[in-house]
């Protein structure tokens, strides 16, 4: 009798320990895996799948991939740039845009422990990546596709100087580097409007860096310079802040001076104004009248 009960309980320990090995195998074998051209991504989220498609973390893989991933939680958007490449991807909405260019998607954007997913192959395929999905290893399989990307046409700064920025810094027309389309703030260190524009300011020219080249003239340079030192640092400004009285922007500032401040305006290559000035600050509007110049100098 007692042998009998040493070999039930050898049974149940076995049935238990295969019953606790098989859960472990299939909970491994439902795991989703993302390799980029051969390289195992290590995620902190891992994909999952929502309506038959495979929702990835943007940031774990679009930084594998090189591109800078920047989060507007205001607007509630991922802004992913790379090399003249562009993607807004907004939370909840059934479309994304890739250089300004709508692109449906089946399943959208969401939040997932606190991690921002998206299904990806319509995004990869907008920014010159193949996609593939292996069944029998659940993985989905990111290539570099045979084509580049497309970078678009850019220049210098249209207006040639040579002065220095509020640290004292030489700065030329070749310190902007070569962009599409150039944006040029005028403002002062007393006018309030300027000063709550340029946070605002700053985020564009993260946004919009590798496309759009961002420098600002100060008019009180000379006597507000300290003052401003202090504004552009708060600010976060990624960009120069000349003077606006240096001989060499008399052109320009014909350009600027409407009798108000802050004033703006967007030019091409050849130093010619896209659009209309813009009198007054707001990141809304700056954006807009951004992507619009971006459109018309396509």
């Amino acid at each position: 009798m007692r042998t009998i009960k040493k070999l039930l309980a050898a049974v149940l320990v076995f049935i238990l320990a295969f019953t606790l090995m098989s859960g472990t195998l299939a909970s491994a074998s439902d795991t989703i895996r993302v390799t980029v051209n051969g390289q195992l991504l290590e995620l902190d989220q891992p994909p999952v799948i929502v309506n038959n498609r495979t929702l990835v973390p943007v940031r774990g893989v679009f930084e594998a991939l090189d591109f800078n991933v920047q989060w507007n939680p205001d607007a509630r958007q991922a802004v992913l740039t790379r090399d003249g490449y562009e993607v807004i991807i907004t939370i909840g909405s059934d479309y994304f845009t890739t250089n300004g260019e709508r692109i449906d998607l089946d399943v959208p954007a969401q939040i997932i422990s606190a991690r921002t997913m998206l299904p990806l192959r319509a995004v990869l395929e907008s920014v010159g990546y193949d996609l593939e999905w292996d069944g029998a290893t659940r993985t989905v399989v990111i290539t570099s596709a045979a084509t580049e990307p497309v970078i678009a046409n850019t220049s210098p700064f249209p207006f040639e100087f040579s002065t220095t920025d509020l640290f004292g810094n030489r700065v030329t027309q070749d310190s902007l580097g070569e962009r599409e389309i150039f944006f040029v703030y005028y403002w002062t260190t007393w006018c309030f409007a300027c000063v709550e524009g340029l946070p605002g300011l700053s985020q564009l020219a993260q946004e919009f860096g590798d496309r759009v080249g961002f420098i600002t003239l100060l008019g009180d340079f000379g006597t507000g310079r300290q003052r401003a030192i202090q504004i552009t640092q708060d600010a976060g400004a990624p960009f120069f802040t000349v003077d606006a009285n240096h001989s060499e922007f008399q052109e320009l500032m014909g350009l600027l001076v409407s009798g108000f401040v802050p004033t703006s305006v967007i030019l091409d290559a050849n130093g010619n104004v896209i659009g209309e000035q813009i009198v007054g600050s707001g990141t809304a509007r700056f954006r807009q009248a951004i992507e619009s110049a971006l459109e018309q100098n396509e």
